[in-house]
């Protein structure tokens, strides 16, 4: 059985069954439930694009902002497919002027230290409004992030071609 087919079926159906808690039993927190335990069990596989980004939406809709932010986080840590379209929500999100730096890196504060750090030490922010500086603290988060998700992709490749040499 070709896995790609197999896959693209798996995802499918939890896909559907999570629709089908949206919309017909209307019950959010349910379809919240079903994309995390799906986006859990698929979690490794990079196909499975369409479900993280279901459960972002849903995130994105009741105003959940740190689990938006810890989703993005968690997904750019693997290599996931088509990850320039999810890196793109993500910049559009994180860039919003409402969006607070806890929000964009909620469950790796040392991060978001290490990123305030950087700009503390930083001579041309010496003279910054606290404004600017929070600013360049959240540039260098979302360029940051956008590092790693790069990077996990170029391992992934790494390895198909390895695991293609075998």
């Amino acid at each position: 059985m070709d896995s790609s087919l197999s896959f693209s079926s798996v995802q499918e159906h939890w896909l559907n069954y999570a629709n089908f808690c949206k919309k017909t039993l209307e019950d959010r927190e349910k379809t919240k439930a079903v994309l995390e335990r799906a986006t859990s069990i698929l979690y490794l596989d990079p196909r499975c694009k369409a479900l993280w980004e279901f459960l972002i939406g849903e995130e994105k809709e009741d105003g959940n902002h740190k689990n938006v932010g810890s989703i993005f986080n968690k997904v750019f840590q693997i290599p996931v497919q088509y990850v320039e379209a999810l890196l793109k929500d993500f910049k559009q999100w994180a860039s919003s002027e409402e969006r607070q730096l806890e929000e964009i890196c909620p469950n790796d504060s040392d991060k978001l230290t290490e990123a305030q750090a950087a700009i503390d030490a930083d001579e041309a922010y010496t003279e910054k409004s606290d404004e600017e500086k929070a600013a360049a603290v959240k540039d260098k988060l979302i360029r940051q992030l956008e590092a790693e998700a790069h990077a996990s992709v170029t391992a992934s490749d790494r390895r198909k071609r390895y695991e293609a040499i075998i």
